[in-house]
């Protein structure tokens, strides 16, 4: 603790005094980043529009879009729309982008994607529009 009388004498106004743990700073070791090559093929966007019960959250409903495949990239809400005639739902659009890092998509295989997403959400009580 320092004595009062030498901190006034010292300084002017409020001070504070602080203990610095030097050991930790020297012993610290930075992770190292790892490089992770960009992916030079295309990314493939899709847009998915359902009816989805209110009984069924917008999250929920992105993080199974997510999980259908590892090459889904992104989930992104783009609109939520209600009426008040729709009494049990509401109308929702997601994008989502399929990215493969090694081959460039065939028509075939986003079909396949785009099909076991359409599944999943119809499973889960949505209405695909």
């Amino acid at each position: 603790a320092l004595n009062k009388q030498y901190t006034h004498e010292l300084l002017h106004g409020h001070g504070f005094v602080f203990e610095l743990n030097a050991d930790f700073l020297i012993n610290y070791r930075a992770p190292l980043p790892l490089f992770k090559p960009l992916i030079t093929y295309p990314m493939v966007r899709r847009d998915v529009s359902m009816m989805l019960p209110y009984a069924i959250t917008v999250a929920h409903a992105q993080e199974i879009i997510a999980s259908i495949d590892t090459r889904i990239v992104y989930v992104a809400l783009q609109d939520i729309f209600e009426k008040k005639e729709w009494q049990e739902a509401r109308s929702i659009t997601f994008s989502y982008g399929l990215q493969d890092a090694h081959k460039t998509f065939i028509k075939d295989e986003i079909d396949q994607i785009t099909h076991r997403v359409h599944t999943a959400l119809i499973a889960l009580g949505a209405t695909i529009r």
